[in-house]
């Protein structure tokens, strides 16, 4: 017999709705905990959202009480929408990472559960977290600092002749795109909407100061080296080393 321990997380105010959806179904209600986000204000803030307190409610279900219990979340708790997207974490099965994980993202996440948004890394901070084995395993696309682990030499490019990895690759784009269309991010754009770049007032200025301080850094590098030719010329400059020589064949 097939048995899940099924976790939810869900923002405080909706804590009593996921209970009676449990308790309706009649299922073993584990245990329900208060729980904060570990998400710094920094980082929510680069994706403009705010913190938020949530709840953690444990059940347990078998396969087919599992299925139901995520199509009566999504129903009641309109979670069902287009544009979903999903944080791997750090968390191994056996030897192999989370996101790359073919029977957890695409068996379960995808398939039985129908999410088929956006599916980021956690950040990426060790090669265990690699590109390949993410983008055949169901990643869409990686949270990373370390970006050559995912774009440099070893990573991604060396694929790009490999139909099957480039098969996949196409089809992280298709989960993304799909995303962001559907997101906040997109509305009030229509098919006649023309989106005009803007470069913050901070990026110009430095820019500049960057164009400004080459320049400056070349043309005092120019100037030196056409001081020293000239000082190479002079009468001072040819005794000195007449006097060098002088001293080193004594």
């Amino acid at each position: 017999m097939e048995l899940n321990l099924v976790m939810t997380i869900v923002a405080r105010s909706r804590q009593q709705a996921m209970e009676d959806i449990v308790h309706n179904m009649k299922l073993p209600f584990a245990l329900s905990l208060l729980a904060k986000g570990t998400a710094t204000t920094e980082h929510l803030s680069l994706h403009g959202l705010a913190p938020t307190e949530h709840a953690l409610i444990l059940t347990v279900a078998d396969g087919e009480k599992t299925k139901l219990l995520m199509k009566s979340a999504k129903r009641k708790l309109f979670i069902d929408i287009p544009g979903n997207g999903v944080m791997m974490a750090y968390t191994r099965w056996g030897a192999q990472w989370s996101g790359a994980n073919t029977n957890l993202i695409k068996g379960i996440m995808n398939g039985e559960w129908e999410c088929n948004g956006l599916q980021i890394t956690d950040n990426v901070l060790n090669s265990m977290v690699n590109g390949i084995d993410g983008v055949m395993g169901g990643t869409t696309t990686f949270d990373s600092m370390l970006a050559f682990m995912i774009t440099g030499g070893k990573g991604l490019p060396q694929f790009e002749n490999d139909p099957v990895a480039v098969s996949a690759m196409r089809e992280a784009c298709h989960h993304n795109l799909y995303a962001i269309a559907n997101s906040q991010a997109m509305n009030g754009i229509g098919p006649d909407t023309v989106v005009v770049p803007d470069t913050p007032i901070i990026i110009t200025i430095c820019q500049i100061l960057s164009c400004g301080f080459t320049f400056f850094a070349i043309l005092f590098g120019v100037i030196w080296a056409v001081k020293v030719k000239k000082f190479k010329k002079t009468e001072e400059y040819t005794s000195y080393k007449e006097f060098k020589k002088a001293l080193k064949n004594k």
